[in-house]
């Protein structure tokens, strides 16, 4: 499977392990989409953005014998692990997992809350390739953005933004193109 940048590319139950390329590296803008379900037999899984045989970006929630996710890049060797202990996915759940691209690094979200940003170690216009491994059941994965000379994100894919909000699309709405919106109902609203 090739993920093709720029533009929108689903892959619909990949079998781990699972590996795809990403023609033309990651940008400023794009985002990562998966969603998928936490066995209850889960040990761990991991999410790699990987190129040049380096690991650029090393996702790795972590279920036992400790829940934690673990960060991290390996050039040359593991460097320093970066880690959160507040677990967000549960055993037996669907959940949804958003890398988001930015200049300073992955903005990572589960199930609509951000969870932790990752700096960039590694320059992210070498990333090549994506990499799923381990006990996850995986339903769907995404690459969103890096349209180049057409619609971008505005503000910026992943920024809140005050509602109600209007914004350009560069050259007008045009067949083949879609509208993403993601947002999270607050609670007690009334509409």
């Amino acid at each position: 499977m090739h993920f093709k940048a720029p533009g929108y590319r689903n892959v619909y139950n990949p079998i781990i392990p699972y590996e795809g390329t990403i023609d033309g590296g990651l940008r400023k803008g794009m985002s990562l989409y998966f969603q998928g379900t936490i066995p209850q037999d889960i040990t761990s899984f991991h999410i790699n953005l990987e190129g040049g045989g380096d690991v650029i970006f090393h996702f790795n929630p972590r279920f036992s014998p400790e829940e934690m996710i673990v960060f991290n890049t390996n050039q040359n060797g593991w460097q320093t692990e970066e880690r959160v202990h507040e677990m967000p996915f549960h055993k037996g759940k669907s959940f949804q997992l958003v890398f988001i691209v930015t200049s300073e690094g992955y903005k990572l979200n589960v199930n609509g809350s951000q969870i932790h940003m990752y700096k960039h170690r590694i320059p992210l216009e070498k990333v090549r390739s994506l990499r799923i491994q381990g006990d996850i059941m995986m339903e769907t994965v995404s690459i969103i953005g890096g349209v180049q000379g057409g619609i971008q994100a505005y503000p910026g894919q992943g920024e809140m933004v005050s509602i109600p909000y209007m914004g350009p699309i560069d050259g007008g709405l045009r067949t083949g193109m879609s509208v993403y919106f993601y947002g999270v109902v607050p609670h007690g609203a009334k509409r």
